[in-house]
């Protein structure tokens, strides 16, 4: 690719996009609720993406409940190595 630059904001807008559908997969498999059926959760990502695309604002819940709280989630989920800390 001849732009390197044009490559890394198509990867980034993709990892995003595959974040949020993760996200929201991640929340409904620990909450055991549903949040919309596939073509649903393909809209909400796209909204999440285009906002980012084009610099619109965002509130905090369309970031915070597949970002976040997946975030959280999985960081409860995470078992150290025995003898390892998680201290810095």
């Amino acid at each position: 690719m001849e732009d390197p630059d044009r490559l890394v904001s198509f990867l980034y807008t993709a990892v995003v996009h595959d974040a949020v559908m993760l996200g929201l997969h991640i929340v409904e498999r620990n909450t055991r609720q549903k949040f919309g059926d596939d073509s649903e959760h393909e809209a909400y990502a796209d909204e999440v993406v285009s906002a980012l695309e084009r610099q619109f604002p965002i509130d905090l819940g369309h970031v915070y409940l597949p970002l976040a709280l997946a975030g959280v989630l999985l960081n409860a989920q995470i078992k150290l190595p025995h003898g390892t800390s998680d201290k810095r």
